[in-house]
């Protein structure tokens, strides 16, 4: 059980910190991101393509990891598909 609560804090540790350094490159993204416009001469919409572009892509990606980790480890993921939670007779049989 020990094991078990100490990678549910690793996993919370690495989640934040991925979120922090996501958030400082974003942000360091908006502080260059009026420079490069004017550097390669973009209109709005160009701009505006160009500040979405990882935020969509990031997106889509974690669609696809979020699918693929339900597909490889749903046993894992959903302790009531084995009876751990209350009530998990009336889910999923």
């Amino acid at each position: 059980m020990a094991s078990h609560v100490r990678r549910q804090w690793s996993v919370l540790a690495a989640s934040t910190l991925a979120f922090t350094v996501c958030f400082a490159v974003w942000m360091m993204f908006a502080v260059i991101g009026i420079p490069i416009k004017q550097k390669l001469g973009l209109n709005e919409t160009q701009f505006g393509l160009l500040a979405a572009t990882p935020v969509l892509t990031g997106s889509l990606s974690r669609l696809l990891l979020g699918m693929w980790t339900v597909w490889m480890y749903w046993t894992e993921i959903v302790p009531a598909r084995n009876g751990a939670l209350p009530g998990a007779s009336a889910q999923r049989a």
